[in-house]
């Protein structure tokens, strides 16, 4: 599916390309491989991995990016251990990660531009964003477009420009910003994807909260950024790396602390009260929380609630309030929730109010934005 324009008997060029010592001579020509060795993928791996050994490392690359164009494939890590190459295991990786690559259907539009790259002869698709990817950590943007464009395949040619993106906005360079929105634009089909990670990665960045809020929300009157509230889906995730930064709005700091608070707890079944008592002594101990990595994906028990929401550690809600105590006790029944703790004594303690219509809607829960 991925990199569907690509002739196997061209996959040398990306090697090339990949090399730790630059790009080589092409490779001879493969021969056509034995179809049977990508249906052996996955219920006979024995046979799948005792057939891999036999080709060679461009071989084993051919059988895996043709496992790769197949959506439906349960592709898992191993099929990145058939290749003995770091280099292609690292690009296996790298499609394996990118849900996003196989959630959204493309519409193919013909490539506006082509550019002769002398590394990528046969215009691989992978080879010429390994080159703009290189680039763009070096810092020379100014050619980034005309190589992404120059792919011919629509879903290749936008996860170049995706990529490029995320690289240089990880330049932590506020000048460079405005760019790395832009090659957003130019990855159609997936710039929302693209707009979200790049406010994810804003918020490890080196600059003050009022510099990237300033450049959110310039770029927002010029054109429309995901999520639509960019400055506080900013928040909710610098709160998880910097979950101590009082200048951040405080509902976000309750989400952060305490679901950190609670993956320390036993699941014990307490009232809201009992747990808002427990927070609260952990807090005045302990002085200082850690930044936040979250388990898994976060789910959305309450869409369509009609209490007012925030960004809760990721693209998905929780219900929040403007009154001090009981968004703090919104943010612990939100973890508590997520993490399956048992919600009877909270049941009986709160019959009614935001409380009660939060744990209401608990089943089922909703996911209104998959892993990108």
């Amino acid at each position: 599916m991925f990199y569907s324009d690509v002739r196997w008997l061209g996959v040398w060029c990306w090697i090339g390309c990949q090399s730790d010592t630059g790009p080589s001579e092409p490779e001879p020509e493969q021969s056509v491989l034995d179809p049977a060795i990508v249906t052996y993928w996955p219920n006979q791996k024995g046979d799948f991995q005792r057939n891999m050994q036999t080709l060679s490392e461009t071989e084993r690359l051919q059988v895996v990016r043709n496992i790769l164009h197949d959506a439906t494939s349960p592709n898992t890590p191993d099929l990145c251990r058939s290749l003995t190459s770091r280099q292609n295991q690292t690009y296996c990786q790298t499609l394996l990660n990118r849900a996003h690559l196989w959630e959204v259907p493309v519409i193919e539009i013909p490539s506006r531009q082509t550019q002769v790259i002398e590394a990528c002869p046969n215009h691989d698709a992978w080879c010429l964003t390994q080159v703009a990817i290189q680039q763009s950590e070096q810092g020379t943007v100014a050619n980034l477009k005309p190589l992404c464009n120059s792919i011919d395949n629509t879903r290749s040619r936008e996860e170049c420009f995706f990529q490029v993106a995320e690289i240089v906005v990880g330049l932590d360079d506020i000048n460079q910003l405005d760019l790395a929105f832009s090659l957003c634009t130019e990855a159609t089909h997936f710039t929302q994807h693209c707009q979200a990670h790049l406010i994810e990665t804003l918020a490890t960045s080196s600059h003050t909260n009022a510099k990237i809020i300033e450049i959110l929300q310039t770029r927002s009157a010029q054109s429309p950024i995901y999520p639509a509230d960019a400055v506080n889906y900013f928040y909710a995730q610098r709160a998880m790396h910097f979950p101590n930064d009082q200048s951040l709005p405080l509902n976000h700091l309750h989400s952060v602390q305490t679901y950190q608070f609670l993956r320390e707890q036993t699941k014990t079944d307490r009232t809201l009260t009992e747990w808002t008592e427990l927070f609260t002594e952990h807090k005045a101990t302990i002085k200082r929380f850690a930044p936040v990595h979250v388990d898994g994906h976060i789910q959305n028990y309450w869409v369509g609630n009609n209490l007012p929401s925030t960004y809760y550690l990721s693209i998905e809600k929780r219900p929040t309030s403007t009154d001090t105590m009981e968004d703090l006790q919104m943010a612990l029944l939100s973890g508590l929730v997520q993490m399956r703790f048992p919600l009877d004594a909270i049941r009986g303690e709160h019959q009614k109010g935001p409380l009660a219509q939060m744990l209401a809607k608990v089943n089922p829960p909703q996911q209104t934005n998959k892993q990108r």
